[in-house]
Parts: C-alpha cells; structure tokens; sequence
C-alpha cells in the first residue's frame, strides 16, 4: 500500500510539474507575422435572419486580401455569427489562407464597450491550430483598422 501511494505522489508530482508552464506567464512570440488585410468590394455579406433587421443569428461572412510590403500573400476567410445585441457582439471563426499553410484563429468583438473597462483599440483573435508550415499553431492575432483595411498582428508560439 505505502508503495502504491509513493507511487501515485510521485505521479502526481510530475503531473503537476508539466502543467505548470501551461498555467504560469505566456511565452513570447516565436514567430511574429504583420499582415496587411484589404476588404475588396463585394468581399462581403451580411445575413439577415429573421425577424428583419439585426436581430441575434445574423452572419457576416467575407473574404479579404492579406498583403505584405504590398505583394500578395493570401486571403483571410470569416464568418461572424452576431450573438449581443446590447453590446453588437461578434463571435467569428476566421482562416488566413497563406502560401505554406493556413492560420485558424477565433474570437468575439464588441462596438459597444462595457461600462468600466479600458476601451480597446484593437480585436483580439485565439489561434486555434494551422496546417502546413502551422502546424500545432497557438497564440494570438490583434487587428486593428476600420475593417475594410486592417492590420492584422500574429503572434505565433
């Protein structure tokens, strides 16, 4: 029996010291990528679902060019699903198409700021995993621009 508890503390041990760098302070970029992403005309739709007018259900979906020095470098697909309309909240799952792999990223935007906190001057995006060269992707992506031309920021870990 004292065995079988040894064991199970010894276990528990180092369990619990592999879970600490997940708890503890994030880690730094290792890769940062600053795109540029211009909503073309037409590279968007919004649909209204009933009743009329903006109502919760509502979608946006788009399409947008992610350019970087001015060259092409992929596109940058979404959909929103509005979900608040007392704050005119956004939960959106997007994808950055790119030349050697893609970028999942999720996240929620508010128009409206919630009484008390600092108003932020940019939306924050999870990424949530990629594919090719992203592979295992985590981290975040800022945007920040009127969304018709905005900065797009990854932080790639």
């Amino acid at each position: 029996m004292r065995m079988l508890l040894a064991t199970l503390a010894a276990g528990g041990a180092v369990a619990a010291a592999t879970a600490l760098p997940a708890t503890g302070q994030e880690a730094p970029p290792s890769k940062t990528l600053t795109l540029m992403s211009v909503q073309a005309k037409g590279g968007e739709r919004a649909i209204d679902t009933p009743p009329r007018g903006d109502s919760v259900g509502d979608r946006f979906v788009f399409a947008s060019t992610l350019r970087r020095d001015g060259g092409l470098v992929g596109r940058m697909e979404g959909d929103c699903l509005a979900v608040d309309l007392r704050f005119e909240g956004l939960q959106c799952t997007l994808t950055a198409v790119l030349a050697d792999g893609s970028i999942t990223l999720q996240g929620a935007s508010l128009a409206k700021h919630i009484p008390g906190a600092s108003a932020p001057s940019q939306d924050v995006y999870a990424i949530t995993g990629g594919t090719g060269a992203y592979v295992g992707a985590a981290g975040t992506m800022r945007r920040r621009g009127n969304g018709k031309t905005d900065t797009d920021v990854f932080e790639l870990r």
